[in-house]
């Protein structure tokens, strides 16, 4: 699990995201996976398979996972002051950090971002992440690894297993290499392994909206750099610590890491991310295919025993009158227009339709970048529905079994009957 060599599907993170079902609860559903039990030397990187590993730990030790590293790593690392868990935690500091976004390149370049809330769920898969910390506290704490688990000439980690951390278990296929990077990247347990320019590092990075972090461990050279950002997306962080690393160890330069790298690939970011919300990458639409379904089959809740439940309920929403119409209907109760929501942990979305017996949503609640998604209805053979479909391991559809037809329709607030 540590070494990201299972073969459980990204995509189950889904089914923790934004969730507020408890962690233990969460992981009973994992049974219902379709995971080979043959694992090979590929990393396939999943943040729900570190937090059964989180839960495991806690489970040996007779205590909870985030009390099991407030006392084996933050207390006696002497971090607990400004490093712990949520983002609900971290605004209670008086000293923290707000997350900001913007909702374009263009905008970011400008300087016009606005300004976002705290998220006040919990991470389920917090084990992967979910933690708040400054600078100071990261650099602390990579100055334990590379010294092997001592701080301040006493041995507070366990050194074999601070050693196993940073030894490689894992391959990650590599893409377009670039010269300065060694020609393997390898994992180890929580750690990227690979040489710069011939020197050994050990890096991590992590991102929630609004949010970014990250920490390169050189240690034969006794340089640690951490940085993190209250804005997100962002490819500043990625390519910054190249263009410390070439001062402070006096490198050779050979790009523009800041100017020309970071530059094109957080334009990239922010063109993925509208291409996605957009919904550029579904397949095309066919035109002039209609459903032959009533709204009214449509409606119900769909349950998959590894994803959870999706609703789909009728909302009224207002229309909006031109002028001499409304002129005309003054005195009339105001027309409302019927629409169909897919409701999913936190998101609350509307469901446009697309062709045939599918239709597309943007699911976005505030704390996600929103992203176009197909959700596609079938029928038994009595021709009432009996399922839908969501692309969330696009472009294999998770399946959902209508489990209850009596959801009632509701208008601006949520509500179920």
């Amino acid at each position: 699990m540590l070494s990201h060599r299972t073969k459980l599907s990204p995509a189950v993170g889904y089914a923790w995201f934004r969730s507020r079902t408890p962690r233990r609860e969460l992981i009973t559903h994992l049974r219902h996976a379709d995971m080979p039990r043959k694992l090979d030397g590929k990393r396939n990187y999943s943040n729900v398979m570190y937090a059964v590993a989180g839960e495991a730990a806690a489970n040996v030790a007779g205590t909870s996972y985030e009390q099991l590293v407030h006392d084996k790593v933050l207390a006696p690392l002497g971090l607990a002051a400004n490093t712990g868990f949520s983002q609900s935690a971290m605004k209670k500091l008086p000293n923290h950090a707000s997350p900001y976004y913007a909702d374009s390149f263009a905008q970011a370049q400008k300087g016009e971002f606005r300004e976002a809330k705290y998220d006040e769920i919990y991470m389920a898969f917090s084990p992967a992440g979910d933690l708040h910390s400054n600078v100071l506290d990261l650099v602390k704490w990579g100055k334990v690894v590379v010294d092997g688990g001592m701080l301040d000439g006493k041995q507070v980690l366990n050194k074999e297993n601070v050693k196993m951390t940073v030894t490689s278990q894992s391959i990650v296929p590599q893409g377009t290499r670039m010269s300065e990077f060694s020609d393997s990247f390898t994992y180890g347990l929580g750690w990227g392994l690979m040489t710069y320019k011939g020197h050994n590092c050990y890096l991590h990075s992590g991102e929630y909206p609004g949010s970014s972090a990250n920490l390169m461990l050189f240690p034969d050279d006794d340089l640690i750099i951490a940085q993190l950002a209250n804005i997100e997306p962002t490819d500043l962080l990625h390519y910054a610590r190249f263009f410390i690393a070439d001062k402070v160890l006096d490198l050779p330069t050979q790009q523009d890491w800041l100017f020309d790298n970071a530059v094109k690939d957080t334009a990239a970011v922010y063109e993925e991310y509208a291409a996605d919300r957009e919904g550029k990458n579904l397949p095309k639409r066919i035109e002039g295919r209609p459903s032959v379904l009533p709204r009214e089959e449509l409606v119900g809740e769909f349950k998959s025993p590894l994803y959870g439940v999706i609703t789909i309920v009728s909302v009224s929403t207002p229309v909006a009158l031109g002028a001499d119409e409304g002129k005309e209907k003054k005195g009339e109760e105001e027309e409302e227009e019927e629409g169909l929501e897919i409701h999913y942990h936190e998101f609350r979305n509307k469901l446009e339709y697309y062709h045939f017996e599918t239709f597309k949503t943007v699911l976005d609640d505030g704390f996600v970048p929103g992203y176009a998604r197909l959700v596609s209805f079938e029928t038994g053979a009595d021709g009432r529905i009996s399922g839908l479909s969501i692309d969330f391991e696009s472009p294999d559809m998770v399946r959902f079994v209508k489990v209850k037809t009596s959801v009632v329709a509701t208008a601006v607030t949520e509500k179920e009957e």
